[in-house]
């Protein structure tokens, strides 16, 4: 698809200089000029090329779990960390907004609030590879690559280095996969549901962090000050799901965290940030 919008452009630039040169009149010049716009605007809508120049980062509002879709710029590749329970809300969503393919499904520990909808998503798009940890005890097909502190999870020039699990835990939460990815303007931490035992050994790495997805929905077993004191992050993403039963996020966490820029899926809906190498913009999507 790109290669025939090039293509257009190219034909664009040789009509223009052909008519140039051999003094057509101004007026045929124009109309021909005109026409070739108009057929070049009219085949980007046709075959819906997405130029794509802008990445986008998408915390997604579900009714329980987590799931973040990661659209690199310039058609790089779909990093999907987590999936959220299995719905229609989720593959309705990535429909809408142009996804056909996932690079890398990324599961980041075996709980259905992350792992529910995977057949939905295997089901209804192409996916190339599904990353779990080594810790993770659930089965997929031959996709399936096993990641553990120290791996890189690499798509085009962009590198998501894998923090943990180091060890297994008999704590599920505390076998999550940490993400830590420069991605565009900003550094994030991806915490899956990390409790504080996790957060604190995630502390002894010296890295510099700009935004984290905070860690279990907001719950009070998590976000733990060795950690927060150490990064020092200035944006906070909670993706609390609208299961109100489980009393995500914890008043306690919210108070704590309000020293930062907070944006919560429950209050702020879809959270979207737009992404290039120089600057990241955000944008709720509240009702």
């Amino acid at each position: 698809e790109i290669i025939i919008y090039y293509l257009f452009i190219i034909s664009f630039i040789i009509l223009y200089n052909y008519l140039k040169k051999n003094n057509t009149k101004v007026v045929i010049k124009k109309y021909l000029l005109y026409i070739c716009t108009f057929i070049l605007f009219l085949t980007i809508h046709m075959e819906k090329i997405n130029l794509n120049l802008e990445g986008h980062i998408y915390f997604l509002d579900v009714y329980d779990g987590d799931a973040t879709v990661i659209d690199l710029p310039l058609n790089k590749g779909v990093v999907m960390i987590d999936t959220g329970e299995e719905s229609n809300e989720v593959i309705s969503f990535l429909k809408s907004i142009g996804i056909k393919r996932i690079d890398y499904l990324i599961l980041t520990h075996n709980h259905s609030d992350h792992t529910g909808n995977v057949e939905g998503i295997i089901k209804d798009f192409k996916v190339d590879k599904i990353i779990i940890s080594d810790y993770h005890d659930a089965r997929y097909d031959a996709r399936t690559e096993r990641v553990r502190a120290g791996s890189i999870i690499k798509i085009a020039n962009y590198s998501f280095y894998v923090l943990a699990p180091s060890k297994r835990s008999t704590n599920e939460n505390n076998n999550s996969i940490v993400l830590y990815s420069k991605i565009g303007s900003y550094r994030y931490l991806f915490l899956g549901d990390s409790e504080k035992e996790l957060e604190e050994e995630i502390a002894m790495y010296d890295i510099n962090v700009d935004c984290v997805k905070v860690a279990h929905h907001g719950s009070k077993t998590s976000t733990t000050p060795v950690l927060y004191n150490k990064i020092k992050p200035k944006i906070v993403f909670i993706e609390t799901g609208r299961a109100s039963f489980y009393g995500f996020p914890s008043k306690s966490v919210i108070d704590f965290l309000s020293k930062y820029q907070i944006y919560r899926t429950d209050n702020d809906y879809t959270i979207e940030v737009t992404f290039s190498s120089f600057y990241s913009r955000i944008k709720k999507t509240k009702k």
